[in-house]
């Protein structure tokens, strides 16, 4: 199941509680080759996908996101502290792993977000004329940026949002985990406001 519309548990209580989604959250979908590889979130592990797709023919280009410094990193910084930020481990690892300097692409974005990660994408896509895009995000955030992606490009675009395969969320499970409930509960308000449900 890649996602569910309809939860039926039990309270601490034990009276049952049922949650309805207007919006199913997760998404995984089949591969195909495309234009560009979207690395949404700038972590490891969404960087050694995006390599892998590369190695294996699916698209020729990595399109990265590097927002300005957060306080921590430029506090690391004045005090002269070498600690690589997200978005440097992300570069450090498509090298490790072959991915060339010439396939990496990087856009500057105003804040680490998924919402502004996918308007960036969006802008690089029309710019350069992409019309088929892989993008890598946090498995909560699959169904969120493929259909915003799918509506901003257009119906001819090919839109393939996958998650890294050790992204820690449970789409079959997420109730049991305090953690990933309250990101559900943060991610379903967004996906309606976005979507205008």
């Amino acid at each position: 199941m890649a996602g569910l519309d309809r939860f039926d548990g039990e309270r601490a209580d034990g009276r049952p509680v049922s949650i309805v989604h207007r919006v199913q959250l997760f998404v995984g979908q089949s591969l195909a080759p495309a234009d560009l590889v979207a690395v949404l979130e700038d972590d490891v592990t969404a960087a050694a996908v995006a390599a892998t797709l590369l190695a294996e023919g699916y698209a020729p280009r990595i399109l990265l996101f590097k927002p300005p410094p957060s306080p921590s990193e430029e506090m690391l910084e004045r005090l002269r502290i070498p600690v690589p930020n997200h978005h440097a481990l992300a570069m450090l690892v498509l090298h490790r792993l072959g991915v060339t300097s010439e396939a990496i692409l990087v856009e500057p974005v105003t804040e680490a977000s998924t919402s502004v990660a996918v308007e960036a994408t969006v802008r690089y896509s029309r710019t350069h004329g992409i019309t088929r895009v892989i993008a890598i995000t946090h498995r909560s955030h699959t169904r969120r940026t493929a259909l915003l992606l799918r509506r901003a490009l257009g119906p001819s675009a090919v839109v393939i949002v996958r998650a890294p395969p050790d992204d820690p969320f449970q789409p079959e499970g997420w109730w049991r985990n305090r953690r990933q409930s309250r990101e559900v509960a943060q991610t379903t308000p967004l996906v309606s406001a976005q979507l205008e449900i």
